[in-house]
């Protein structure tokens, strides 16, 4: 794996060192959504909040800096670092820095389920469940959006197959052994999914995570959708990640 920099790091005080989930969160040019997004973790009953920054452009990395010095209440311990941009690299980058036996991985723009800890430690006290990950929310009034995450959760459920936005757990024992996901421009959470399924069962929680409808909103949702059914649909014959990343952008 690639070299990374420490950013920052925070420590709170309180008892929550017995905890054991790390979550991961890749970030790239996110500054509309961090402000929120580190005040609703301050409140997140885990081990510690890991923040891989790809490389950002924007203010970013200034409002990590600038947000970790104004924490006061208990919570988890804070790790902001840098990486090369790459989501797999990122998220490879988060989980060998981190100290949890269990690793969720979480999008920026993603807001988690009042109950997800207790749904993670529950499925994971099953010694055949290996990892999983929550049904699926868009944060919008749209039909066709509601649609969507409808069918996204009746694929996560048939298939066994929740992609990233969903919020993918596993053992960090686990995630280490299958050498973490491929470093590729896109498809890195379809392929572990995969890979994780041989290991044993992949839980889909009752739960759901909400993530935002920006991704469908800019280039629209019909658009959008229809590219990834494409692209996935390519990626299952064996296109390479590298010439779908081109199509995709």
């Amino acid at each position: 794996m690639r070299s990374y920099h420490v950013l920052c790091s925070l420590s709170q005080e309180g008892g929550l060192d017995t905890l054991t989930i790390s979550v991961i969160i890749p970030i790239y040019n996110e500054e509309a959504v961090l402000p929120f997004l580190l005040d609703q973790s301050r409140h997140w009953p885990v081990l510690e909040v890991i923040f891989v920054d790809g490389g950002s452009r924007d203010q970013s990395k200034n409002i990590l800096e600038g947000q970790a010095t104004t924490v006061t209440t208990n919570g988890p311990t804070y790790h902001f670092l840098l990486s090369e941009k790459g989501r797999g690299n990122q998220m490879n980058q988060g989980a060998t820095f981190a100290r949890g036996e269990s690793l969720l991985f979480l999008h920026a723009d993603s807001i988690l389920p009042p109950d997800y800890f207790l749904d993670i430690s529950n499925a994971l006290k099953n010694t055949k469940n290996v990892g999983g990950a929550f049904q699926l929310k868009i944060s919008s009034d749209s039909l066709l959006l509601k649609w969507i995450a409808m069918m996204a959760n009746l694929r996560s459920s048939l298939f066994r197959l929740p992609y990233g936005d969903q919020g993918i757990f596993v053992r960090r024992e686990l995630f280490q052994k299958m050498g973490g996901y491929l470093e590729v421009p896109i498809m890195e959470d379809v392929d572990f999914i995969r890979r994780l399924g041989r290991e044993g069962k992949i839980v889909l929680l009752p739960h759901s995570i909400t993530t935002s409808a920006r991704r469908w909103n800019k280039n629209g949702i019909i658009f959008t959708s229809s590219l990834n059914i494409v692209l996935l649909l390519l990626y299952w014959v064996g296109v390479s990640p590298k010439r779908l990343v081109r199509w995709y952008h």
